[in-house]
């Protein structure tokens, strides 16, 4: 899946670390990129993952990125 950074979306897809699959997780709003945490809801079992970081998670998208084109 390539992100497209410049256009605002509000889910992403990772681990969830309570049902054990990799799914669609949806943010409260469209995702800022310059806060320091956000949560996330998985779409499978509602449970919601906390980020601390969402820097790494946008590293983590644009490496997936450089390995998409």
């Amino acid at each position: 899946m390539k992100l497209d950074f410049d256009k605002e979306i509000d889910y992403l897809f990772f681990f969830c670390k309570s049902c054990w699959k990799y799914t669609k997780f949806l943010s409260d709003g469209n995702i800022d990129w310059t806060k320091t945490n956000a949560v996330f809801v998985c779409v499978e079992c509602k449970n919601e993952q906390a980020f601390a970081d969402l820097k790494e998670l946008e590293e983590y998208y644009d490496h997936l990125n450089d390995h998409n084109d």
